[in-house]
């Protein structure tokens, strides 16, 4: 039933993506005055050069809060540029977060997601071998939805997802290239 709510915001946030640009800016929350919510809290990440808090994910994310009630939506801090050193900040600062908020509220629901550089964040953060930090294998169990659009990862033609990954959407346009990935 919350996957189902999660990718009924999804699209519902889809449809907004164009007036991204006009939207308030999302509340910041200091990694020390976690609130714990009953609906889920949103780690998002935004892609290379999106504006802090007025990214595409922001748009998604508002979508997923007003749709479950007593949720919480708080974008990664980090750089989001090409600098060698962006992608690594913004994967500590993720893991930080999404940690920080297990901690304080260890039956708390989170939804993780990640707009192009910002879904590779995601992506490494949750499930990086080869990372010296990531996140305590403890807090998968919190974890309700993982949203990756655009992921530089992503290879067309590399296959599916894998073995034991309960309820996984692509959602793409059946006239684009990117429909052939499935």
């Amino acid at each position: 039933m919350l996957g189902q709510t999660v990718v009924s915001a999804l699209i519902a946030g889809s449809a907004l993506f164009a007036d991204y640009a006009s939207a308030k800016p999302l509340k910041s929350l200091k990694a020390r005055d976690q609130t714990c919510y009953s609906g889920v809290y949103v780690i998002y990440a935004r892609g290379t050069y999106e504006p802090q808090n007025y990214s595409l994910s922001d748009t998604v994310a508002r979508a997923i809060t007003a749709l479950i009630p007593d949720s919480f939506a708080q974008q990664v801090q980090y750089p989001a540029n090409t600098s060698a050193i962006s992608f690594s900040l913004g994967q500590a600062a993720a893991i930080q977060q999404i940690t920080d908020y297990y901690n304080a509220c260890p039956c708390g629901k989170t939804v993780l997601m990640g707009y192009s550089q910002g879904a590779f964040v995601i992506g490494n953060a949750i499930a990086n071998p080869n990372a010296s930090i990531s996140i305590p294998q403890s807090i998968g169990k919190n974890v309700v939805s993982v949203l990756q659009f655009g992921d530089p990862q992503r290879v067309l033609g590399q296959g599916d997802v894998g073995q034991g990954v309960g309820d996984t959407y692509q959602v793409c346009n059946v006239s684009s290239e990117l429909h052939t990935i499935r």
